[in-house]
């Protein structure tokens, strides 16, 4: 299960640069110009195997549990930690504001100064009230109905209260990162801290 640390940094980016990273792809070409000539008329070339970089841009989808013990100290590290990330991977963030339903949410281009827009006011963290994690891992599933690709990682900072989907109900179960607030742990649904928070996603 998901464990409470202080310390979170290095496995975070270690994680989510490992989903986000452009992998190697078997790519079938043809040989070089130089190489075709090396073969006689009525011959046909073969044709070569080879690994080239994988070009699409890929997309972090990062969820705020905005209920009132997430503080502006928190919210202001974690962004801080994903801008960083977002910078060395040049990927695209989908960012997920959520309390018992999503209140905000925006797609972030590659070229976009996040920290900026959220320093300007223009990314702002709404809600307070109740908290249900399945709001935003439903947006999660879905976001090729919105006309976005699905995620190649995703993160959500919480402070443990709330319920969530089924491992079942989320086949992105692998690519998921949970982050918990400072001195937080998992609460059930009768308000009660319990080691057992969801049995997926790192």
């Amino acid at each position: 299960y998901p464990e409470v640390t202080l310390d979170y940094r290095r496995e975070l980016k270690e994680f989510m640069i490992s989903h986000l990273s452009n992998r190697q792809i078997t790519s079938f070409q043809r040989l070089s110009r130089r190489t075709l000539g090396q073969f006689g008329q009525g011959l046909i070339p073969p044709i070569q195997p080879g690994s080239v970089p994988e070009k699409s841009i890929r997309l972090a989808c990062v969820a705020v549990d905005t209920s009132a013990s997430i503080t502006d100290e928190v919210l202001t590290e974690l962004m801080a930690n994903v801008n960083e990330i977002r910078e060395q991977t040049g990927c695209r963030l989908y960012l997920i504001f959520c309390d018992y339903s999503i209140t905000t949410e925006y797609e972030i281009q590659p070229e976009d100064d996040f920290l900026n827009l959220i320093q300007s006011g223009f990314i702002q963290a709404k809600g307070g009230g109740g908290t249900s994690f399945i709001p935003a891992q439903e947006r999660m599933l879905n976001l090729g109905r919105k006309g976005i690709d699905d995620m190649d990682v995703g993160l959500y900072l919480t402070d443990g209260y709330g319920d969530w989907l089924d491992r079942e109900e989320f086949p992105l179960a692998n690519r998921l990162v949970w982050v918990l607030t400072p001195d937080t742990s998992w609460v059930d649904s009768n308000g009660n801290p319990t080691s057992e928070g969801p049995n997926y996603g790192k």
